[in-house]
C-alpha cells in the first residue's frame, strides 16, 4: 500500500536494481529478488509561476506520469528525443499566459507545421529542414488565450518529427522591457526563472514585492556580465527553491548559480527551502545552497540568505566578492569556499543544528587558496538560536577567516564560542589546517569588549598548528577595506574602520 500526500500522484513501481530506474509494468514476472520502489511526484498544474520541462531525450520518461503534456509520439534515442509521426499529435496544457520551447531536431524531416490552440487558431509555426536546422534549435513563442483561460496548445504532425523537450513557463504576464531594464509581474517566478538564462551584458531585473517560487528547480544559472537583480525590499521579494532533500549536495541545489563579472543582488531574499531537519534525521547531510558564486566581483547589498548547510558557497579561486548590511542564516559551515570575500555590516544567524536544539554550529568554512585572502567580516553581528557555535573550520587548502569588531548579540538565543572541540574555532580541520584565523576586539550590544585578550590554541589535521587568533590595531588594519580590495571599490555606504579604537569598553 502506498501512502499519497495530498498534491501528489502516484506514478507506479520503478526497478531500483537498473542503472536508469525503469517503470516496471504491471504483470511483470519477477525471477530473482528485485528492489523497487514507489514513486510519487506533484500533480502537474497549468497555474501561473509553474515551470515544466519535459526532458523527451529521457530514456525514462513516460507521458503517462504527466498531466499537461499529451502525446502520441514514443521515445526513439537518446539522441533524437521523441518521433512522432504524420497524423500523431503534441499537446501542452499551459496556463492563459505563457512561454513555449520545443527543442527542434536536425533529423526531422523538412516541414513548417502550425502550432494551434483548443479553438484551432494558429499560435505559431514549428519549422524545420532536414540535416539544416541546428540540432537542438529551439522554437520559441509567446502566447495569451484571447479569454484569459486555461488552453492547450497543439500540434498535429504532417511529417516524420522528432523533438528533443518542451519547456513550459506559465507567466502572469509578459516580460516587459525597456532597453536593458527588465519589469517583471510580481511574484512571476516562472519569467524570472526563463529571464536569467537570457540576460546579456549589462541587463537589469526590477523585482516587485512577491514571492518567485522555483518549485524544485536548482542551479538557475547567471552567466552574463555586470548584471542588476534589484528587488523593491529585502523582505519583500524573495526568490525559493524547494529540491527534494535526497538531491542535497553543495554543487547541485543551489537557488542561483552566478557564473558572470561584476553581477550585483540587491534588496531581496534568497531562500533554498529544503527540508533541512528531515533530511538531517534521514541522511545526516543537507547541503542547501542559496547563491553558489562562481563569478567574480559579486556584490551583494541588502541580501537575505535563508537556508541552513552551505548557505553561500563562493567557489573560484582569485576571484573577489563584497556583501553589505547583507543578512545570512545557516547551522553547518553556512558561509563556505574560497577566492576572497568582505562582508560589512551583516548578519550572521545561526539556526537550530537540531530541531529538537542543542549541538553546535561552524558559521565558516574555508577552502581559500594562496593568494586568496578568505573571508573577512567587518563590524558584522552574530546572533544564534543554537547554544554552542564555532567562528569557523578549516575545510581545504589555506583557509583564511578574520573578524573585526564583530558584535555578540544575545536577543535570538544565549549562545557560547567555547566547549565541545570549540575554542572560539573548531579545533579540528576538514582536511587541512588553518592558514590565518583571527579575531580583534568582539564585543557585546553594549560595547564592552568580550573576546579574550589571547587565545592560543592548538589545531589538528594530519598534525598539529599553534595559533594565537586574536590579534592587535595594527595588525586588524592589514585585513581592512582598503588593505583588501586593490583596484576595486564596490562599497555603498562603507564607513571608514574607526582609528584605534580605544573609546570601547574593556
Amino acid at each position: 500500500k502506498v501512502t499519497v500526500s495530498e498534491g501528489m500522484a502516484f506514478r507506479g513501481w520503478f526497478n531500483a536494481t537498473t542503472q536508469t530506474a525503469t517503470k516496471m509494468k504491471e504483470g511483470t514476472p519477477l525471477t530473482e529478488d528485485t528492489k523497487l520502489f514507489a514513486k510519487t511526484t506533484a500533480i502537474e498544474k497549468a497555474e501561473v509561476g509553474t515551470h515544466y520541462l519535459f526532458d523527451l531525450k529521457k530514456q525514462n520518461f513516460y507521458p503517462e506520469d504527466h498531466e499537461l503534456l499529451l502525446t502520441q509520439g514514443s521515445f526513439h534515442d537518446g539522441q533524437h528525443g521523441f518521433i512522432f509521426n504524420k497524423g500523431q499529435y503534441l499537446k501542452l496544457v499551459v496556463s492563459p499566459k505563457c512561454y513555449v520551447s520545443l527543442g527542434l531536431c536536425k533529423y526531422s524531416e523538412t516541414s513548417n507545421q502550425r502550432i494551434v490552440n483548443a479553438a484551432g487558431d494558429s499560435v505559431s509555426t514549428m519549422s524545420v529542414v532536414k540535416e539544416e536546422t541546428p540540432d537542438g534549435a529551439l522554437c520559441s513563442f509567446y502566447y495569451e488565450n484571447p479569454k484569459s483561460v486555461q488552453d492547450t496548445l497543439i500540434i498535429n504532425f504532417t511529417t516524420t518529427t522528432y523533438i528533443h523537450q518542451a519547456e513550459v513557463y506559465n507567466v502572469a504576464a509578459p516580460i516587459k522591457k525597456d532597453g536593458h531594464k527588465y519589469t517583471l509581474a510580481a511574484g512571476d517566478g516562472a519569467s524570472l526563472m526563463m529571464l536569467l538564462g537570457q540576460l546579456q551584458d549589462g541587463d537589469s531585473i526590477y523585482l516587485p514585492n512577491g514571492t518567485y517560487d522555483f518549485g524544485e528547480s536548482v542551479l538557475n544559472t547567471v552567466s552574463a556580465n555586470n548584471i542588476v537583480i534589484l528587488g523593491e525590499s529585502m523582505d519583500g521579494v524573495i526568490i525559493r527553491n524547494a529540491p527534494d532533500y535526497t538531491a542535497e549536495g553543495i554543487s547541485t541545489t543551489a537557488t542561483i548559480l552566478n557564473t558572470g563579472t561584476g553581477n550585483k543582488f540587491e534588496n531581496l531574499t534568497i531562500q533554498n527551502a529544503m527540508d533541512y531537519y528531515t533530511a538531517m534525521t534521514k541522511q545526516s547531510s543537507a547541503r542547501a545552497v542559496c547563491l553558489h558564486d562562481k563569478g567574480t566581483k559579486t556584490i551583494c547589498h541588502k541580501v537575505k540568505m535563508l537556508s541552513y548547510q552551505d548557505t553561500y558557497y563562493s567557489n573560484n579561486v582569485g576571484a573577489l566578492h563584497y556583501f553589505e548590511d547583507c543578512e545570512i542564516h545557516g547551522t553547518v559551515d553556512f558561509i563556505c569556499g574560497d577566492g576572497s570575500a568582505y562582508f560589512y555590516n551583516c548578519l550572521l544567524y545561526a539556526e537550530k543544528r537540531k530541531a529538537e536544539g542543542g549541538g553546535s554550529d561552524a558559521l565558516t568554512a574555508s577552502n581559500a587558496t594562496n593568494p586568496d585572502k578568505g573571508y573577512v567580516f567587518d563590524r558584522c553581528t552574530v546572533k544564534s538560536e543554537c547554544p554552542l557555535v564555532s567562528l569557523g573550520r578549516s575545510w581545504n587548502n589555506q583557509p583564511r577567516c578574520v573578524y573585526l569588531l564583530t558584535t555578540f548579540d544575545n536577543s535570538a538565543g544565549e549562545f557560547s564560542v567555547k566547549g565541545s572541540g570549540i575554542e572560539r574555532w573548531t579545533l579540528a580541520g576538514m582536511n587541512s589546517l588553518p592558514e590565518y584565523f583571527a579575531e580583534y576586539r568582539t564585543l557585546d550590544t553594549e560595547g564592552n569588549v568580550i573576546s579574550p585578550n589571547e587565545n592560543t590554541i592548538t589545531f589538528t589535521y594530519n598534525g598539529t598548528k599553534e595559533m594565537n587568533t586574536i590579534i592587535n590595531y595594527e595588525e586588524a588594519l592589514t585585513h581592512t577595506y582598503p588593505n583588501f580590495f586593490k583596484g576595486w571599490d564596490p562599497a555603498i555606504n562603507y564607513v571608514t574602520f574607526p582609528d584605534d579604537p580605544t573609546g570601547i569598553k574593556g
